[in-house]
């Protein structure tokens, strides 16, 4: 019996996060992981870590900036996921 497997590859996915910096910024490094591969966890993983290196966000006493760019990360993989889910 064959197998076929359908992947799903990022093709045109721009994150912009708004709430963190006061004005909405453009993810670009993470946009490049992102961008023509399959949105394995390996590639979330790669994703995340640049989006760290996108984000600057100030800590107040919600929360601290690494807190901020944690959340940032995990909102991320949902909406890639999320994105996933509905396309397949």
């Amino acid at each position: 019996m064959t197998e076929l497997r359908v992947y799903l590859l990022v093709e045109d996915l721009r994150p912009q996060f708004a709430a963190y910096m006061g004005t909405p910024m453009r993810a670009r490094g993470a946009e490049s992981a992102l961008a023509g591969r399959r949105p394995d966890a390996a590639v979330l993983t790669a994703a995340g870590a640049a989006l760290d290196r996108d984000l600057d966000p100030p800590g107040d006493l919600h929360g601290s900036p690494a807190l901020r760019r944690h959340l940032a990360r995990v909102l991320l993989a949902r909406v890639v996921r999320r994105l996933v889910e509905e396309r397949s």
